[in-house]
């Protein structure tokens, strides 16, 4: 899907990520939706490239605060790319030019959050604002997976992602907010940069890519590292037996088969979130239609019978 080609769409979610920013546009009308997935990858425009771009068919950058930018697959051709990790980037420049950029012209915002995240929500709603969207709601970040597989009455989600690692947990059917964490610089990419010393967004792309070795190293090793650095926090020791094991993220394509064999695994995990959020959604505003229709009927019956 090329950018702001959204207008049919009356509700976009959102879940930013530092590998990938994920995206289900929602119509309203045709009760459908789709999915859309983008790298994680910003590019300045140098100002002395204007010129050249003036009167060439289309430019698909995106003017931001007097700066021009190109987003997701199109930032890896052409313009300077921006750090990922940089100070404010999540906030102030990701969150908007990637809405911007897929989610332009839509009624509703819906974005997910990492735990890690949630303090920064009160910054990324004002910059959304200020790029021009009016409501904007949000939701952490394995909600969506959860609700993906049916949503299970007692489970624990690991969503994992390209730096950080959001555990959700779930009692009777209710997510307990005192038991969600995150683990900052726990997820693929954090882990392979620790081996390498690569650059983590060249890393990121040869994981996309099928890269055997690193492909190999996380499927050995990765879930053993992580399942330690999860013991270490009191949430996931004192949390209840018997709970399901959800995995989803990226990092859900390299599990090992005695792994996949204990936990559940969303089609497609690295749009979990998104999906399962979205199709929420479309329940929700379709029972609520089927109520209004109903009230309507009951009320037209009653003033015909007083009539």
């Amino acid at each position: 899907m090329r950018a702001n080609q959204v207008k049919n769409y009356t509700i976009a979610v959102m879940d930013p990520g530092y590998g990938n920013f994920k995206f289900a546009l929602v119509n309203l009308e045709t009760s459908d939706y789709t999915e859309n997935i983008q790298p994680s990858i910003i590019s300045r425009v140098p100002s002395w490239e204007y010129e050249k771009l003036d009167g060439i068919g289309q430019s698909a950058c995106v003017s931001w605060k007097g700066e021009k930018y190109l987003v997701g697959t199109l930032a890896t051709i052409y313009g300077l790319t921006l750090p990922s990790l940089s100070k404010n980037w999540l906030t102030n420049l990701a969150c908007p030019l990637f809405a911007l950029s897929f989610c332009k012209g839509v009624e509703e915002l819906y974005v997910m959050l990492s735990p890690s995240d949630w303090d920064q929500k009160p910054i990324i709603e004002q910059s959304l604002k200020e790029a021009g969207f009016d409501k904007i709601y949000f939701a952490a970040q394995g909600t969506g997976a959860w609700l993906d597989v049916g949503a299970p009455s007692n489970a624990v989600i690991i969503d994992i992602g390209f730096n950080t690692v959001d555990v959700f947990i779930v009692l009777n059917k209710t997510p307990i907010r005192e038991l969600c964490f995150a683990l900052k610089e726990c997820g693929l990419v954090s882990f392979i940069e620790k081996l390498t010393k690569d650059d983590p967004i060249l890393l990121a792309r040869r994981l996309e890519e099928g890269d055997a070795f690193l492909s190999e190293k996380i499927t050995k090793h990765y879930f053993s590292w992580l399942f330690e650095k999860l013991e270490t926090r009191t949430e996931w020791r004192k949390k209840p037996s018997g709970l399901k094991i959800v995995i989803a993220g990226g990092g859900a394509y390299f599990i090992p088969e005695e792994l996949k064999k204990q936990a559940i695994v969303p089609k497609n995990p690295v749009l979990a979130n998104v999906r399962g959020l979205a199709k929420f959604i479309l329940k929700k505003r379709k029972d609520s239609m089927k109520e209004t229709t109903k009230e309507e009927t009951t009320r037209k019956e009653i003033t015909s019978e007083t009539s």
